[in-house]
C-alpha cells in the first residue's frame, strides 16, 4: 500500500478511537448528549478516508468520491454545531444544512474540473474551511477563557485555515491525474498527515472538555440538593471554607442563620409528603431570591436550612433573615400555610465557625421554645465565652 493509503487507513482508525471514546462517555453518563454528537461527528469523519481508499480499490470511484467529500463536509458541519451548543450557544442548523447542501453543490458544480488547478482546488476546499470557522467562531466566544478553550480556538483556526493551504501544496506536489490516483500521491500522504494530526489534536481537547464537563457535573450533583436545586451539607460546608477564607483575608464577620421549618412534620401529615416537598421547594425560592451577592444558602437536611452573608453584621443578617421569616409567612404554598424560625449568629474573623453553627443551633431551639416564627440572635463574647440571647419578633 502506496504512503498514502497508509496516512488514510491510519484516520480511519483514529477517527474510529475518538468515535468510541466519545460513545463511550455518553453510554456510561446518558445526559451527555455532546459526546453523542462528537461521536457522531468523528464517525463521519471516519467515513472520508474510508472512502478515499475504496474510490482507488473498488468500481465505484465517482461514488465513493462524492460520498468521501459528504461525509467530511458534514463530519466539520456536526463538529461545529456540537461545540456551539456544548458551550451553551445558539446554532442555526438551518445555515449549517445550507452549508452542506451548497458544499455538496459546489462539489457537483466543480465535478471533472482541472485537478492540480488552484481556482479548482480552492473551490475544493473552501465549504471545508468554512464549517471549520464556524467551529473557530463558537469556540472563540467561550467566557470565561480558559486554557482548553483557547488551544480549542487555535486549534480549529489551524484546521480551517490548513484546507486553502492544501489546495496550493495539491498544485504544488500533485494530487494524481484522477481521485483514484490520489491514495499513491505525494500530496496524500502529506495531506492525510497533517489533516489527520490537527483533527487527532482538537479530539484530544474536546475529550478532555467533555470529560472535564462530566467531572464537574458529577462533583456539582453530589454537592446540590437535587429537590431544591441549593448546596446540600457536603456542598454547604466546601464553599464555606472558601467563604472564610476570603472573609478572613479582608478581616470581615461572616453571619450564618439556621432556619428550620415549623411544626414540618404536621404538614406532611394532613397534607401528604408531596405536599411538604411543594413547601420545602418554595422556602428555597425564598431563600435564594434573599441572598445577597457573596452570599451562601443551602438545604443542610430534611426541613433544616442555613444562610451565610459574609460582610454583614450580626443586626443586618437578623434582619435579611426577618425579612425571609416575614415572606414565608405570608406567602402559603397552594393553600398551606407555613412558618419558619431561626437562630443567627456571627463569626469574627479568624474564629472556628463550628461555634458559630453551635450558638445559631441553640438560638434557633431558643425561637422554637418562645413559641416559633420567630428568629433569634446569638451575640457572643468571645472574651468570656458568653452568650447573650435576644430574641425579636417582627410587627
Amino acid at each position: 500500500m502506496e504512503a498514502g493509503g497508509f496516512g488514510l487507513a491510519a484516520n480511519v482508525g483514529v477517527a474510529l478511537l475518538f468515535a468510541l471514546s466519545f460513545g463511550a462517555i455518553a453510554a456510561t453518563d446518558p445526559s451527555q448528549r455532546h459526546a453523542r454528537l462528537f461521536a457522531a461527528a468523528y464517525l463521519l469523519g471516519m467515513l472520508t478516508p474510508l472512502c478515499e481508499l475504496l474510490v482507488r480499490y473498488t468500481s465505484l470511484p465517482t461514488f465513493f468520491s462524492l460520498a468521501g467529500y459528504a461525509s467530511f463536509l458534514a463530519s466539520m458541519l456536526v463538529t461545529a454545531y456540537s461545540v456551539a451548543t456544548f458551550f451553551g450557544q445558539r446554532s442555526s442548523r438551518r445555515l449549517l444544512m445550507a452549508l452542506f447542501v451548497g458544499g455538496v453543490a459546489l462539489r457537483m458544480m466543480i465535478w471533472g474540473g482541472p485537478r492540480d488547478w488552484l481556482p479548482y482546488e480552492l473551490a475544493y476546499q473552501a465549504p471545508f474551511a468554512l464549517a471549520m470557522l464556524a467551529a473557530t467562531l463558537a469556540a472563540s466566544r467561550v467566557r470565561p477563557r480558559r486554557l482548553l478553550t483557547v488551544v480549542l480556538t487555535v486549534d480549529f483556526a489551524l484546521v480551517a485555515a490548513h484546507f486553502p493551504l492544501k489546495a496550493v501544496a495539491s498544485v504544488w506536489l500533485g494530487s494524481g491525474a484522477t481521485a483514484r490516483d490520489y491514495a499513491a500521491s505525494n500530496y496524500a500522504a502529506l495531506s492525510q498527515a497533517v489533516t489527520g494530526l490537527l483533527l487527532t489534536s482538537a479530539g484530544l481537547v474536546l475529550l478532555l472538555l467533555v470529560h472535564e464537563a462530566a467531572v464537574l457535573r458529577s462533583r456539582s450533583e453530589a454537592n446540590s440538593d437535587p429537590m431544591t436545586g441549593l448546596d446540600n451539607r457536603r456542598g454547604f460546608f466546601a464553599r464555606l471554607d472558601r467563604l472564610l477564607a476570603e472573609a478572613d483575608r479582608s478581616h470581615r464577620p461572616v453571619p450564618v442563620v439556621l432556619f428550620d421549618l415549623d411544626q414540618f412534620k404536621a404538614i406532611n401529615d394532613r397534607h401528604g409528603h408531596a405536599a411538604g416537598d411543594r413547601v420545602i421547594g418554595a422556602f428555597a425560592a425564598v431563600l435564594e431570591a434573599h441572598v445577597p451577592p457573596g452570599g451562601a444558602v443551602a438545604r443542610l437536611g430534611g426541613e433544616e436550612f442555613a444562610m451565610v452573608l459574609p460582610g454583614l453584621g450580626l443586626d443586618a443578617a437578623w434582619r435579611l433573615a426577618e425579612r425571609v421569616r416575614h415572606v414565608a409567612a405570608t406567602a402559603p404554598v397552594e393553600g398551606i400555610a407555613y412558618t419558619v424560625s431561626g437562630g443567627a449568629a456571627e463569626r469574627m474573623p479568624g474564629r472556628p465557625m463550628d461555634a458559630a453553627l453551635a450558638r445559631a443551633d441553640r438560638a434557633l431551639y431558643a425561637a422554637k421554645a418562645q413559641g416559633r416564627n420567630r428568629i433569634a440572635r446569638a451575640a457572643a463574647e468571645p472574651e468570656r465565652g458568653a452568650e447573650i440571647l435576644a430574641l425579636d419578633r417582627a410587627g
